[in-house]
């Protein structure tokens, strides 16, 4: 059975930047899935490519794991409700901690399809999970893990190993950008009995360093690498800059797309994506038929005689 290091530490200290280049590249692929609850967290078996690399070593995935909580302290006691962890083998071993809010607190209005990836992702699984041991098979369709590898994220990462020759790298992603899951996956993974994964005194052996820029790779509008027809015989990902909002970058100016409608006018399609402004032109909009139209069909249909919506409603 793999062993993951769940050694406490501090993470918030962004001064110290990657020593390397901190370059992650991954082709896990499309991939059944099969679930297994054991005693502290749920086993996810995968059997898509699996193939990673980071800094140009090459590592294969030999296990995930979805905890509740974390064992690691982010600054502002900010914690994630769950953290999906990868373990990976090859030149040494790689490991990937990726912290999971609830979609309701992560990111603005203007931000809510920023992580419909990674809510897509627990929705093919989540429901099927029970506190039984036995392993289920799960109906999945076109699920990868390549769809929620956060890129463009920031990240720190230390080397676990006390042999400063061999390389135990650890990778958790910031938990200020997390992977979102759904409310109704929570309520399901309620109901598993899963031991809360908590901090404990902090380890201060470990160089810790912080990637603030993350890794680069195929990233769609919502900063996530994503799914994509044909991604089976594709082993590159190609890279488009984006800032940490899923706003694609244009590399000339550095500036995001949307950004640009600022020169010419009011950004009209960020205004509308927000939901709160819709209710209130529906709600003018219906005002404006109550009051206005209504009353002008039946001044039409009446002749020269004027009604307002009151002497409307005695009338009928």
């Amino acid at each position: 059975m793999v062993k993951i290091n769940k050694t406490s530490v501090l993470l918030s200290d962004k001064t110290k930047t990657c020593s390397n280049s901190c370059a992650l590249k991954h082709d896990y692929g499309i991939s059944s899935c099969h679930i297994q609850k054991l005693e502290d967290y749920i086993k996810i078996i995968v059997d898509g490519k699996n193939k990673i690399t980071y800094n140009n070593s090459e590592y294969i995935l030999q296990d995930v794991r979805l905890y509740k909580g974390s064992w690691y302290t982010f600054a502002n006691k900010n914690r994630p409700k769950y953290s999906l962890v990868l373990h990976h083998t090859g030149d040494g071993k790689l490991t990937l901690v990726i912290p999971i809010k609830v979609a309701s607190l992560v990111g603005s209005v203007f931000g809510t399809s920023m992580n419909k990836k990674s809510q897509l992702f627990f929705n093919q699984f989540a429901s099927q999970i029970t506190n039984s041991n036995e392993k289920k098979v799960i109906n999945v369709a076109n699920w990868s893990l390549d769809s929620i590898i956060p890129t463009n994220t920031p990240f720190w990462t230390f080397n676990t190993s006390k042999e400063p020759s061999i390389s135990h790298t650890t990778i958790v992603f910031d938990v200020d950008y997390p992977m979102a899951i759904s409310n109704s996956d929570v309520n399901y993974l309620k109901k598993v009995e899963l031991k809360e994964q908590k901090p404990k005194k902090h380890s201060s052996e470990f160089t810790i360093e912080y990637n603030k820029l993350g890794f680069e790779g195929f990233a769609n509008q919502e900063g996530f690498t994503s799914m994509r027809e044909g991604m089976e015989g594709s082993d590159n990902f190609e890279c488009i800059p984006v800032e940490i909002d899923g706003e694609p970058v244009d590399e000339t100016t550095g500036i995001a797309y949307g950004d640009k409608d600022m020169e010419k006018g009011i950004p009209w399609h960020k205004i509308l994506d927000n939901p709160f402004i819709i209710i209130i032109i529906a709600t003018l909009i219906l005002m404006a038929v109550y009051f206005v139209v209504v009353p002008g069909i039946i001044t039409l249909i009446a002749g020269d005689e004027h009604y307002t919506m009151y002497e409307i409603w005695q009338i009928s």
